[in-house]
């Protein structure tokens, strides 16, 4: 009987990680890189048996599109609860990784990677929205730069807004992707969850975090 492991990645450890006060923005860009990494090389390789072969495209693409959110994620956090906190290399790392997604991802786009994108060798509608939400949300971050956006993320202005686009967009590309699967435990490899459905979180959180802030500041101006 094959061995089911539990492993859940939570908001509040993404949370304690990205606390301003907490060392350098490297070293937690380092463990987000590491565990989206072997978290993806655990559930597709190891528990779900996707070959070898294709870790260097297939599986290091959902990583890198999970750690892209997560440090999206940990850049708001770290602004949201100081300021004068720095975030520009966890975003500008952010926004690299989206954009190496976005190459992968048409790269790797076909019937034999995405089955399920697929209906008589076409996009299904869900898969080619999902497609186009996860675009626009990479070349709107890469329009805006890392001081832009994030200048002041307690403060209601357009760069904040902007990265509640993003989360919005790239919470609905997931969705799209891999809401069909969710509630299906009995099909999670190993009792892991899919890594669309912690990047549907990871982009609900960035929400609720960019709002909260700015209301937040709002409130005590």
């Amino acid at each position: 009987m094959a061995t089911t492991i539990k492993i859940m990645p939570t908001t509040t450890t993404l949370i304690l990680m990205a606390r301003p006060n907490q060392d350098s923005q490297g070293f937690w860009i380092s463990i987000v890189m590491i565990a989206s990494a072997a978290y993806a090389t655990l559930r597709y390789n190891i528990c779900n048996g996707v070959p070898w072969a294709d870790w260097p495209t297939w599986t290091l693409n959902k990583a890198f599109g999970v750690a892209s959110l997560a440090l999206l994620l940990v850049a708001a956090i770290r602004r949201t609860s100081d300021s004068e906190a720095s975030c520009s290399k966890v975003f500008s790392f952010s926004v690299g990784l989206a954009a190496v997604h976005v190459v992968l991802s048409l790269v790797l786009m076909s019937p034999v990677y995405y089955p399920k994108f697929f209906v008589d060798e076409k996009l299904t509608l869900a898969a080619g929205g999902s497609m186009i939400l996860g675009c626009v949300a990479a070349v709107i971050m890469a329009r805006r730069s890392s001081s832009g956006v994030l200048k002041s993320m307690g403060e209601a202005s357009r760069g904040v807004w902007m990265v509640v686009l993003v989360a919005l967009l790239v919470a609905l590309h997931a969705l799209l992707q891999g809401f069909s699967g969710w509630f299906n435990l009995e099909k999670w490899a190993g009792g892991l969850p899919p890594i669309t459905l912690i990047s549907f979180i990871l982009g609900v959180s960035t929400l609720v975090v960019v709002v909260w802030g700015a209301r937040s500041h709002s409130s005590s101006s």
